[in-house]
């Protein structure tokens, strides 16, 4: 485990009673089960990209619940913005919603951290996500 991914497992057990890491299968295979959920995680740095993060975690979560036959579009991501203080929500919301737009999706579920701060988005029976407080 890398030390950013370390610092994020911190961050999800503060929130989550239930958590195993997942054996790796390089790129294949998500990195966690929080409480149930397949999650991938990724570590966002300042000059990053978001959309290509969520690209990325989906990629590897629809190729795992297809090989395990898993029901797609279950998944989750959980996103660590390094050196960030709080989560820009708009600026989430708008990024997660238009890649859901343009893409089919391993994941209903995306949390993002930064700092102490957690913000959690979800995906809505009209395929819209929405910012929630679970």
């Amino acid at each position: 485990v890398r030390p950013d991914e370390a610092s994020l497992i911190k961050k999800i057990q503060l929130h989550a009673s239930d958590l195993q890491l997942v054996i790796r299968e390089e790129g294949k295979t998500p990195d966690l089960i929080v409480s149930g959920v397949v999650t991938e995680m990724k570590s966002r740095h300042p000059n990053g990209s978001l959309g290509v993060d969520l690209a990325k975690a989906n990629v590897q979560l629809l190729s795992h619940a297809r090989r395990h036959g898993l029901a797609v579009g279950t998944g989750a991501v959980a996103v660590d913005l390094l050196r960030r203080s709080k989560v820009p929500v708009a600026e989430v919301l708008s990024t997660i919603n238009n890649f859901a737009a343009a893409n089919a999706l391993g994941f209903s579920r995306v949390e993002v951290y930064a700092g102490a701060r957690r913000r959690v988005f979800v995906r809505g029976k009209n395929g819209l996500f929405y910012l929630t407080r679970g």
